[in-house]
């Protein structure tokens, strides 16, 4: 349990909360400077995640 980041080679970046080397919840910031907010499941948006 715990938090942690990845950075991806494209430039994108994930910041979340994982459970089990799973990540639960994250904040996704694109290259292009879009974010995004939510429930994640198998590194996929899960539910209503939301252009931020």
């Amino acid at each position: 349990h715990g938090k942690g980041q990845i950075y991806y080679a494209n430039g994108d970046h994930l910041k979340g909360s994982f459970v089990d080397s799973e990540c639960t919840y994250a904040y996704i910031t694109k290259k292009n400077g879009d974010t995004y907010e939510g429930q994640m499941r198998n590194l996929r948006f899960h539910g209503q995640g939301k252009l931020t």
